[in-house]
This record gives structure tokens, sequence and C-alpha cells, in this order.
């Protein structure tokens, strides 16, 4: 993987850092002036720079610098875990097997003459009964 950063030339700071299929193979002036806006400087004082490396699968890039001998050292890290369900999220999760266990509750009180289907809303009646034919369709 080529990864494609800029370099302060007086003192080697790196700032960016992207992964490119294609990295720019003419000057990025634009990388060099966003570079000097944030850190200071012209940018002239800034140079681009493309290195190969071999990523490490499930690895982002944490940071690269000058390893001191002409190279560069890239370190990588695990990608963060994903955050955890939040609740509206977790019962969302449960609302269809809800709904089908409510259902079966309210024919079973019906069928044992628990409850009387005029005890029921007709609105509630009618989304029943449309979610039992289209089960039907399903057989």
């Amino acid at each position: 993987m080529k990864i494609y950063f800029v370099e302060r030339i007086s003192d080697g700071l790196i700032h960016g850092s992207q992964a490119c299929l294609n990295p720019p193979t003419e000057d990025n002036r634009r990388s060099r002036e966003v570079a000097a806006e944030i850190h200071g400087g012209l940018p002239d004082d800034w140079q681009g720079r493309v290195i190969e490396i071999e990523p490490i699968p499930d690895q982002d890039i944490e940071s690269i610098a000058a390893d001191g001998k002409g190279g560069y050292m890239v370190t990588q890290k695990p990608f963060p875990a994903p955050p955890p369900p939040s609740i509206k999220e977790q019962l969302a999760a449960t609302d269809a097997g809800m709904i089908r266990t409510i259902e079966d509750i309210l024919t079973a009180l019906v069928v044992k003459k628990l409850i009387l289907k005029t005890d029921i809303p007709q609105a509630v009646l009618d989304k029943i009964s449309a979610r039992e034919a289209l089960r039907r369709q399903l057989k």
C-alpha cells in the first residue's frame, strides 16, 4: 500500500497521511499549503512523500516518523472496537419478535375466551389480520 504525506524539510515534521492507490505524481501544492497554515512556515518548506508499506489486516496507520536513516517508521494500531448498541438500538432489535409474541398472546387469550375479539380495538385486529395474511403467503 502506498501512503502519501507531506514532511517539513527543516525538521522532518510529518503532516497528514492517506493511503493512495494512485498517489500524486506531481507537486501537490495544496497539501503543502495546508501543512504550512497549520504548522507554520511556507509551502516551499514542505515536501510531498510517498512510501510503500505492508498493511496489517484490520489495522490503521497511527503515525509515521523518520527513522534517522533516510527511511520512515510506520506505526499501525488495531481499528477501534465498534461502540456497543444504544438502548434504543437494543430495543429496536427486539421489536419484531415482541410484535409476534403479542399477536400470539392475543390469539391465545381470545381462543381461551379470556377476552373477546370485541375487546380489542378494530385497528389492532386489522393489523393482526394483515400480518396473518402475509405470513400465509410465505407458506
